[in-house]
């Protein structure tokens, strides 16, 4: 809070009045742990949120203020133990927060996932992947990619708890 917010202001009466609380005054740490704790609301005992970055603004009328949050997203049992799995992604949250209220909205965008699915719909434009060899834990696709045939092996082998597909082999000949 500003210094001129703290003085107590004295009515032409002679009685104090309470400083008023405009958006001038507002401390922007204190808007940027309004936005973390907006966004740690969705934390448990199996999720975790450690925030890596973050920016705020306030809309031009004062009302509103925004803030655009990097984070790390850990999942799992490894999470509230010392043992366990742990799955960790990254996430962007866009939160509002309204300066009379304090009321805070999230928003999430999950750039990972994001990117995995605009990956998928490029790759089923480009490349045709045909199995030739499959197995419960290990497939084999052959593919032609830019002239050059390639054999890919993904497997579950070796990627722990939940059971993932990994690459295993890629081998791309002209």
């Amino acid at each position: 809070m500003s210094a001129a917010a703290q003085i107590p202001q004295t009515a032409l009466d002679g009685h104090r009045q309470a400083p008023k609380l405009t958006t001038k005054t507002v401390n922007p740490d204190l808007i940027r742990e309004a936005c973390i704790q907006a966004i740690k609301r969705d934390e448990s005992a199996f999720k975790r949120i450690d925030v890596t970055h973050i920016a705020e603004t306030t809309d031009s009328s004062g009302s509103a203020a925004t803030c655009l949050v990097d984070a790390r997203i850990f999942e799992g049992s490894g999470v509230a133990a010392t043992l366990g799995t742990i799955t960790t992604s990254a996430a962007q949250f866009s939160v509002r927060v309204d300066l009379s209220t304090g009321e805070a909205n999230v928003a999430r965008v999950d750039e990972a996932a994001a990117r995995e699915a605009a990956q998928v719909a490029l790759a089923s434009m480009f490349i045709a992947m045909k199995a030739v060899s499959t197995s419960p834990d290990k497939v084999t696709y052959a593919s032609t990619i830019a002239g050059k045939k390639c054999m890919v092996d993904v497997t579950t082998q070796g990627s722990g708890e939940p059971k993932r597909w990994l690459v295993g082999r890629i081998d791309c000949k002209r």
